[in-house]
C-alpha cells in the first residue's frame, strides 16, 4: 500500500518459464519513498488516507448500480479527503452488499478448479446477474453465456487487461472466450462442462470488472 503522491513503484511483466508456466518478473523499479517516512511504525498508517467514514449517503452512493466509479471516488475525495482506488471501491461495495445480504460473500467465492459446477437456479441466477447487467454485461442470444465488450484508450491498456484476466483464469482453472482488436476486448463467459452460466462465470466477471475500473 503506497501513499498518494509517493513515486515508489514496481513494474512487472509476465514471463514464461521452461516448464510452460508463467511468473511475474520485475522489469523496473523505484524504491525511494520521497514524501513519507518508511518504518515499521509508520507502515500501519499507510491505509489511513483510504479509510472511509461510513454514513447513509456514502453507503447509498457506493451500492447504487448506475453510479460511475469515477464519480463516487470524486465525491468521497471532496467530502472526506480520502483517496480511494477503484479496487478499494470494489472491495467496499462487496462488503456493504454482504452486510445487506448474507448470502453474498464479501468477495466473490473462488471455487476450486476441480469442483463440479452446477447450473444455477433461476432465482439465484437473476440475483447474481443483476449487478453485472447494470454494468453492461448481457446474456448471449445464441447460447447460455454472458458477454461484454471493453474499450480502452490504447492497445497497451487492453493488453494489460487481458494479461490480468489470464493470470486469474489460470489460477481458477476457468477460461473465458475472448477476442481483441486494437483497444477493444470482447469477453464471453460460460462453463463448458454444463454448457451454461455457473458461479465461476459470475466470479470471473466480477474480477474482470475490477480490472477494468
Amino acid at each position: 500500500t503506497l501513499k498518494v503522491g509517493c513515486k515508489a513503484f514496481l513494474r512487472v511483466g509476465l514471463k514464461q518459464q521452461v516448464n510452460g508456466e508463467y511468473c511475474l518478473e520485475v522489469k523496473s523499479s523505484r524504491l525511494e519513498h520521497n514524501n513519507h517516512p518508511v518504518s515499521a511504525e509508520n507502515a500501519i498508517k499507510y491505509p489511513e488516507n483510504r479509510r472511509v467514514s461510513m454514513n447513509d449517503k456514502i453507503k447509498d452512493l457506493v451500492t447504487k448500480p448506475n453510479m460511475r466509479s469515477k464519480d463516487v471516488l470524486e465525491i468521497i475525495k471532496n467530502e472526506q479527503d480520502k483517496s480511494l482506488s477503484s479496487k478499494d471501491l470494489y472491495n467496499l461495495k462487496r462488503k456493504l452488499q454482504s452486510e445487506d445480504n448474507p448470502s453474498i460473500t464479501s468477495f466473490p467465492s473462488k471455487p476450486s478448479p476441480v469442483q463440479k459446477q452446477k447450473v444455477m437456479k433461476l432465482e439465484e441466477r437473476l440475483v447474481l446477474l443483476e449487478p453485472l447487467l447494470h454494468k453492461g454485461w448481457s446474456v448471449c442470444s445464441d447460447k447460455d453465456a454472458i458477454q461484454k465488450e471493453f474499450i480502452f484508450s490504447n492497445f497497451n491498456e487492453a493488453f494489460r487487461f487481458i494479461t490480468g484476466i489470464g493470470l486469474e483464469s489460470n489460477r481458477m482453472g476457468h477460461y473465458p472466450e475472448w477476442h481483441n482488436y486494437n483497444s477493444k476486448v470482447g469477453i464471453i463467459l460460460q462453463t463448458p462442462s454444463v454448457a451454461g452460466i455457473t458461479a465461476k462465470d459470475i466470479t470471473l466477471a466480477h474480477y474482470i470488472e475490477s480490472l477494468a475500473m
